[in-house]
């Protein structure tokens, strides 16, 4: 009963928001109260902007438009050797075959077909050992350390399931983690703070990918200014039901 409660409303509310939007601009009325109350604090159904990723500075970017053929694929040429590809229109990231330059690619202006692409152009490379699909280990941890051939191709985030994943937390060298959810953690703003979501090690870098082989990779470091990381362990609100079971022991 609640469950159709809730989207009887949702409903409602769009449909209201969208009935107003043709009366502010039909109505000589309207336009004059375009600004109401209801405007600023009820939003279009749907309007929003996309997650903001995060750049280094010195990275290329460029856009592709993705309308007439995202069913089968968007051609690209890669941002640094010019080699044309093809990718999947939900993809969120992309690895020339030729230079094997990782791509991200997220949406240029939301609800629109356009893609913006961005590689890195800048920053003393990072050699790294792939040891599996999502683990990368610096060289000049282990000389010796065992490469464990994968696909080259970068996965979704782990944290956020929708940016790409071509950030690697160090030391422990675990990645498929997007740049913001990275740069969230490693200023010890979550709920877990500064640790690995994977193994709970203690983050000390970040390193982005800029090239991606089957069997090892190279990256960029990415700098997370120290005068926004917090200090002391986040604030991690009470569980539920915790007043309670403390005044059912007190009786």
């Amino acid at each position: 009963m609640l469950g159709f409660l809730f989207e009887f409303l949702a409903k409602f509310v769009c449909f209201f928001s969208i009935f107003s939007d043709q009366f502010h601009n039909k109505h000589p009325m309207g336009k004059a109260k375009k600004e109401s109350w209801w405007k600023r604090w009820m939003p279009k159904c749907g309007a929003g902007k996309p997650k903001d990723r995060g750049e280094i500075p010195g990275h290329l970017e460029d856009t592709v438009d993705a309308k007439n053929n995202a069913s089968f694929g968007i051609t690209i040429k890669c941002l640094s050797c010019g080699q044309s590809g093809e990718f999947q229109s939900s993809a969120s990231s992309y690895v020339c075959k030729n230079c094997h330059r990782v791509h991200r690619v997220y949406a240029a202006n939301f609800g629109t077909s356009e893609r913006r692409l961005s590689i890195t152009s800048e920053g003393e490379p990072i050699t790294l050992v792939r040891t599996s699909s999502t683990t990368f280990l610096p060289v000049t941890y282990d000389e010796n350390a065992q490469a464990r051939p994968s696909e080259p191709v970068v996965p979704q985030c782990q944290v956020c399931m929708d940016g790409p994943g071509d950030i690697v937390l160090l030391p422990c060298s675990h990645g498929a983690i997007c740049e913001a959810c990275a740069k969230h953690i490693a200023r010890n703003l979550s709920v877990g703070g500064n640790h690995c979501v994977k193994c709970r090690q203690e983050i000390q870098s970040l390193v982005r990918l800029s090239e991606l082989y089957t069997d090892h990779a190279t990256g960029i470091s990415v700098v997370v200014p120290q005068d926004s990381v917090r200090k002391g362990p986040p604030k991690v609100p009470p569980p539920p039901g915790l007043n309670k079971s403390k005044n059912a022991s007190r009786q």
